[in-house]
């Protein structure tokens, strides 16, 4: 086939070049030459032109190639990945910037050196193992290394490589990792943290996940529904469906103590015996404030143990996007004792009102024997002044 198409390439090339011959000969005056030497002389001036046109169309190939080959390079060169080309004893053959700038040292000293004296001895062994496996098996090989570069700062990398077939060459894609493996680390250490403070927290928590209530709630409001109360009212039988949609992802040793649970696992699995008649107003209170936008909710709820305990606690949820965060304050006896004050206080003033009643029956009582006393002692006053008045006619000296 690639011969065919040479075959018709140069019948092409010959043909432009007979036509071009034409327009030049038809410039030229004609000259008196033999048949035959005419005919030759065509050829070889047919043939020249076509020299000429293959070697024009040589050097545009070869400056198209050459744009290439330089495109090439400032891609490879300047590339935000790392390249590196290795031989099979682990020698810098090539790398780009990027390569050489991970490693602090201008690209030619790089090149003829040994790659493996900037792997942490630890990780020497598995880069050994990877230059081996990508020269015997010619396929796609891949390891993580920790290089330690000339500042002593540690890098971690990702390798990948591949050997062409019949090469001595082995061509590898390096990744920097190291912030990612950092910022995995603090991660861990964020979610480690949340989990301890969660875990040995001194209120009751559950950590659940909304998610299917967020959409279930999302297209009653597509639908035109927006007052969850009345539509949970009109449609009671959804309200179970609307819980059952909750899922509890984890409870602490808090909750798992107030509610009287055996294992975390029961109580998790159990979350829908806490729920008592009284809770299915504080929940549509909170399906409402979902809808509403809100993510804080905080109420007081009664609840019940595993073993029908009645409980008041004061529930609160708060939480971004789907996860929610509830705690379930224990209030029980703070209640009872609000209830045992306030009844205090009713049979006190009860007792004050009567204690009043009573002194002021009795003031009443002081104030008219005082009313009586005070007439007596007048009356007495009157008689003696009377008694004194007769003594002193009758001439009665005492």
């Amino acid at each position: 086939m690639k011969e065919d198409n040479k075959s018709l390439g140069q019948k092409n090339s010959w043909q432009k070049a007979e036509e071009l011959l034409v327009e030049i000969k038809a410039k030229k005056q004609h000259l008196g030459f033999p048949k035959t030497t005419k005919k030759l002389i065509h050829e070889l001036e047919v043939h020249q032109i076509e020299l000429k046109m293959q070697n024009e169309e040589l050097v545009q190939a070869r400056f198209e190639a050459q744009k290439a080959s330089n495109k090439y390079e400032e891609l490879y060169d300047f590339a935000p990945s790392m390249y590196l080309t290795l031989s099979r004893d682990g020698i810098i053959k090539e790398l780009n910037f990027n390569a050489a700038r991970i490693l602090r040292k201008e690209r030619a000293n790089l090149i003829n050196i040994r790659f493996g004296i900037y792997v942490s001895l630890a990780t020497r062994p598995v880069f050994e193992q990877f230059l081996n496996k990508a020269f015997n098996s010619n396929a796609k090989e891949t390891c993580v290394l920790v290089l330690e570069v000339n500042d002593s700062s540690i890098k971690n990398v990702h390798l990948s490589g591949i050997v062409k077939e019949d090469s001595e060459q082995c061509l590898v894609i390096m990744i920097d990792t190291t912030e990612s493996i950092q910022s995995a680390k603090e991660l861990r250490e964020s979610e480690s943290r949340y989990h301890s403070l969660f875990e040995n927290s001194p209120i009751p928590l559950w950590e659940m996940d909304y998610s299917r209530i967020f959409r279930k709630l999302a297209d009653l409001k597509n639908t035109g529904t927006f007052d969850i109360a009345k539509y949970l009212t009109d449609n009671p039988q959804k309200l179970i469906r609307y819980a059952l949609l909750i899922k509890v992802l984890d409870v602490n040793k808090e909750a798992i103590k107030l509610f009287k649970a055996e294992s975390r696992e029961i109580l998790m699995k159990s979350y829908m015996e806490i729920f008592t008649e009284l809770t299915v107003p504080v929940f549509i209170d909170s399906l409402k404030s979902i809808m509403e936008g809100k993510n804080i909710f905080e109420s007081e709820v009664i609840l019940q143990t595993l073993q029908k305990e009645r409980l008041v606690c004061l529930s609160k949820w708060s939480g971004e996007g789907t996860q929610v965060i509830i705690s379930t304050q224990n209030i029980t006896a703070r209640k009872q004792a609000e209830k045992e004050l306030d009844n205090y206080r009713e049979n006190l003033e009860s007792t004050i009102e009567a204690r009043t009643k009573e002194l002021g029956d009795r003031n009443t009582e002081l104030q008219n024997f005082n009313r009586v006393f005070v007439g007596r002692e007048f009356r007495i006053k009157e008689l003696r002044d009377k008694v004194k008045e007769l003594e002193e006619k009758l001439g009665i000296v005492r």
